[in-house]
């Protein structure tokens, strides 16, 4: 069997979609492709492979619906990434979560956290920045004993009972109340006019 050898020279119409298969009467028939995962079309011909994602934290809503991310872009320079959970919103910028204002805190072998008047309430989710063994990682507020002590779990539930005598500061994730559920999440539909999203659930 005799094989055929094509030459092509251009890949700038990207990722043609199927109804288009067969159209060798279309120009960019000839420099399309039939699939063309995380590649970017290049106007010179050729194309060039999407960067890799970064793991920023880890969503407060996981199974059985996962969060819905959407873009907002303030600016040229300044742009968003807002979760929107079960009845709650999130919000991602530069590589992180956005936070609260950071707090000074200290923590015992007991794994008490001391923080002057926190305000935290049961549930919340705390990034910790310099305490040993906490910097660097979230933690979920287990109770709250008074104003200014409260106890965490890791992410998974595991209750914290011991730790390194250390201190540092820890800051709440920014988390406002959403009118969403998790049943509305894969019907939201959005639109952006300069600075301002209008938001809509097409949920029947």
């Amino acid at each position: 069997m005799t094989s055929l050898t094509s030459i092509q020279s251009s890949l700038n119409a990207g990722e043609l979609s199927p109804d288009l298969l067969g159209r060798v009467d279309l120009e960019k028939y000839a420099h399309g492709c039939s699939t063309a995962r995380n590649f970017f079309a290049n106007y010179r011909g050729g194309m060039s492979s999407r960067a890799g994602l970064a793991y920023v934290g880890t969503c407060k809503q996981q199974y059985p619906v996962p969060p819905r991310d959407i873009p907002f872009q303030f600016s040229l320079n300044q742009g968003f990434v807002l979760e929107f959970g079960e009845l709650y919103m999130r919000i991602k910028s530069d590589g992180a979560y956005v936070t609260e204002a950071a707090k000074a805190a200290t923590i015992n072998t007991s794994g008490v956290f001391s923080v002057t008047s926190h305000g935290y309430s049961i549930g919340d989710w705390v990034y910790d920045t310099g305490n040993t063994g906490f910097s660097g990682l979230t933690w979920i507020v287990a109770s709250t004993p008074t104003t200014g002590t409260f106890t965490v779990t890791d992410l998974f539930g595991n209750a914290v009972t011991s730790a390194a005598a250390s201190s540092g500061t820890v800051a709440r994730i920014y988390t406002v109340v959403a009118p969403y559920a998790a049943v509305d999440l894969p019907y939201l539909k959005y639109t952006q006019s300069a600075d301002v999203m209008t938001l809509t659930c097409v949920n029947q």
